[in-house]
């Protein structure tokens, strides 16, 4: 009886061995464990880390530039260009040219522009051509000033100085082939890429 039961056991151990490498629809299924087996996936994440982490970079170089490179460049642009329509002393080339633009064509292009919006029996002003080019320059030069600070100045700051160029780029036109603007066009977007991606913080209260 003990042997039977004995023999019975053995079998039982070796129809559950001999069940236990096949699956349930008859097939063998490998022996080896899950855990020794190599993964697909891993050289797929390694190599998908690798255009992430490109990305990152371009990112942070693309966040130094606008933020920190291309407002210190406005500045000086602005700067340059407000001091030279302000006074003679500093460059006298380039203030004898914004001279010239102003009492020739841009004054009276705004002119007309003003009398054309409001009608000319609506407002009686009359635009001074020194008056007005004195004034783009002190609002060039305060513009490049609060490029230097973050926040609601900076962004401010590019806005309006994103519509002194469109404004330039437009006189222009108008008196210079369209196809030589490029530049106050390129200064205007980099204008409103420093406004858009500067993070606006509360103005400080008085």
């Amino acid at each position: 009886m003990a042997g039977n039961v004995g023999g019975g056991g053995g079998g039982y151990h070796a129809s559950s061995s001999s069940s236990a490498g096949k699956s349930p629809s008859g097939r063998r299924v490998s022996s080896v464990s899950q855990s020794q087996m190599p993964s697909p996936t891993t050289p797929m994440l390694r190599q998908r880390a690798l255009p992430n982490k490109n990305s990152n970079i371009f990112v942070q170089w693309f966040q130094a530039f606008v933020q920190s490179i291309c407002p210190l460049c406005l500045c000086f642009i602005f700067a340059l260009s407000g001091a030279c329509k302000l006074t003679n002393q500093l460059h006298a080339g380039l203030s004898s040219a914004s001279k010239e633009l102003f009492d020739k064509h841009a004054t009276k292009i705004w002119q007309s522009i003003l009398d054309e919006v409001f009608g000319v029996s609506i407002h009686p002003f009359k635009l001074n051509s020194g008056y007005f080019r004195r004034s783009v320059g002190l609002a060039e030069c305060l513009c490049a000033v609060l490029l230097l600070y973050g926040g609601w100045a900076r962004r401010t700051a590019s806005y309006a100085l994103a519509f002194i160029m469109v404004c330039a780029a437009y006189t222009h036109t108008l008196i210079e082939p369209p196809e030589d603007q490029v530049v106050p066009f390129l200064i205007a977007f980099l204008c409103l890429l420093v406004a858009v991606t500067t993070e606006s913080k509360a103005m400080p209260s008085s």
